[in-house]
């Protein structure tokens, strides 16, 4: 009974993507983990990753407040339908919304944060 539970789980696993089979192996019995849709992820961090550095780089000193740099990105002066057409769009550049993707340039260490009285105030990193 409990060889069955594994298969079932096993075969799940392998319908929804999670293992697949390797092809260099010398038996069949050899998997590997996979996630599907990571490749459309990292695509999509990547993008916004470099529009978000763009930003900033367009800045005298290369520097902007992060209140700044999410309002800019959520409010440009295009209109409400563009706009929201954008936001479901898949080519958005900040598909997962721009705390998330501000959290990634400052965690990545593409940034520093420096506190100031205004605000965290980010710093493009040479």
């Amino acid at each position: 009974e409990n060889q069955e539970y594994e298969a079932q789980i096993f075969i799940s696993l392998c319908r929804l993507g999670f293992l697949v089979r390797k092809t260099n192996a010398p038996s069949g019995d050899s998997f590997n983990f996979s996630f599907p849709g990571i490749g459309k992820f990292g695509t999509r961090v990547s993008d916004a990753r470099k529009y978000m550095l763009s930003r900033i780089k367009r800045n005298k000193y290369k520097e902007i407040l992060d209140t700044e740099i999410i309002k800019i990105t959520k409010h440009s002066r295009k209109s409400n339908k563009r706009r929201r057409l954008e936001e479901t769009s898949k080519h958005n550049p900040l598909f997962y919304g721009a705390a998330f993707h501000l959290d990634d340039i400052i965690g990545a260490g593409l940034v520093r944060i420096v506190n100031t009285p205004a605000g965290r105030l980010l710093k493009l990193n040479d």
